[in-house]
């Protein structure tokens, strides 16, 4: 399983240089992510659950919780993205940290056309965020990871950003962090937004080779990510975004 992972993850980044060039004039076009260009920014904090492979995860983070293709606080069809950045110490400094992850609010790409109406786009802290590949996780093995949220019905408030407010405030931004391994879902470690920072996100820039905690982006998408990611990175870079 870890070589045919492994192989659909190089297969992954030649389709990643197909779209590189796509994703490099779009980003360079507008200064902006192609998909999730606008959302929130938090400080947050993970506790391990399991003794190995979560308790590695332990410690502060940052989190980008965001849209997939509409600005901030829309509610039309979309799939939202979640991506955490694992930090030694609390810093506001987003370009610090030894572990990325990142989820979305889909299984699959083949399923995505029609899981995006179940998607709460009114509020963030009711949708499941799922990594759709797997990842090769030392002590635990290869697994596909998912972000299992609080409460499953839209919470009070004006707008999502609201929302997201109120349960950071209530003390119950609270993931918890799974993986499914032999058909069940174990929980590795549970993740609390603890602060929304004012940053925009424009430098957290998310890389597949960043796995000081041993989480290691296996299969394909993981590949086309490994190469669309750093070449957008680039293009905003250039532009000054």
């Amino acid at each position: 399983m870890r070589v045919v992972l492994g192989f659909l993850f190089l297969i992954g980044m030649v389709f990643g240089v197909a779209l590189a060039p796509v994703i490099f004039l779009w980003a360079l076009i507008t200064g902006k992510r192609p998909i999730h260009f606008d959302g929130a920014v938090c400080k947050a904090e993970l506790t391990g659950i399991d003794q190995g492979a979560g308790r590695r995860l332990s410690g502060p983070a940052i989190a980008r919780i965001s849209g997939g293709l509409g600005k901030e606080n829309s509610t039309g069809k979309d799939v939202l993205g979640f991506s955490v950045r694992c930090q030694e110490t609390f810093t506001d400094d987003l370009t610090v940290g030894d572990q990325d992850l990142v989820f979305g609010t889909f299984t699959s790409f083949l399923s995505l056309p029609f899981t995006m109406k179940n998607v709460k786009t009114e509020d963030y802290l009711v949708n499941e965020y799922s990594s759709v590949t797997p990842w090769r996780v030392a002590d635990f093995g290869c697994v596909t990871l998912r972000a299992r949220p609080p409460r499953t019905t839209v919470g009070a408030g004006e707008n999502r950003l609201a929302r997201l407010e109120a349960d950071i405030a209530a003390k119950t931004a609270v993931f918890t962090i799974e993986g499914k391994r032999g058909g069940d879902w174990i929980a590795l470690a549970t993740l609390r937004l603890v602060q929304r920072l004012p940053s925009d996100g424009k430098a957290l820039k998310i890389s597949m080779f960043r796995n000081g905690r041993k989480y290691h982006p296996t299969g394909a998408r993981n590949g086309i990510r490994a190469v669309v990611y750093p070449v957008s990175q680039l293009a905003r870079a250039l532009r000054g975004g």
